[in-house]
């Protein structure tokens, strides 16, 4: 839809400066755009209330797409508003907080606060994330183990870890690729 909202918006600006509406077919007519891409140039025009359906298929530009008009702005795709993907919301940033909430603690630990169901293989995700926070120097691993309960002949526990670093609030980025954890509160890279 690369420029169809500005040519639309443009389209709707009135010769003698009254807010009326436009047909779908004047609107083709005077944008060369098809009935589909004005149906999305309208939807995009309408989420960001610079015009308004008056009745079916008919289009109105509101006073303040008149003044985004008279700007000469353009309009561009993409997101309009807050972040479509909350950061706090992945799991590994819910892993970050759990483990800095807790004082001592063992993968198991972390996925019972981190996990909300969605995801694939937490334990798995969470155990590799949290080792390699450990290599990188921002966990560290204690000596003694915590027991299982279910303990099976040959196993040694579960791992306890602290917290040895504690770089802030936004969570350290693990690339598995290059191993290395980049710090986002400080802008430092750790080898894990």
């Amino acid at each position: 839809m690369k420029g169809n909202a500005t040519k639309l918006l443009r389209a709707l600006v009135p010769a003698e400066g009254h807010l009326g509406a436009l047909t779908v077919a004047e609107l083709r007519a005077a944008t060369s755009l098809t009935s589909m891409q004005i149906r999305e140039a309208a939807d995009s025009l309408i989420a960001r209330e610079l015009a308004t359906r008056s009745a079916r298929g008919m289009l109105r530009i509101t006073t303040a797409g008149l003044l985004k008009a008279a700007s000469g702005a353009t309009i561009t795709s993409g997101p309009n508003g807050p972040k479509a993907t909350d950061e706090r919301s992945t799991f590994r940033n819910r892993v970050w907080r759990a483990l800095r909430m807790l004082s001592r603690f063992t993968v198991g630990d972390v996925v019972r606060l981190a996990a909300n169901g969605s995801e694939a293989n937490a334990q798995d995700h969470a155990y590799k994330y949290v080792e390699a926070l450990a290599r990188a120097g921002i966990l560290s691993r204690l000596p003694h183990r915590r027991e299982k309960s279910t303990a099976s002949a040959g196993c040694r526990g579960h791992s306890i870890y602290v917290l040895a670093n504690d770089l802030g609030p936004k969570a350290p980025h693990w690339n598995k690729r290059t191993a290395q954890v980049s710090d986002p509160n400080h802008g430092e890279v750790f080898h894990a």
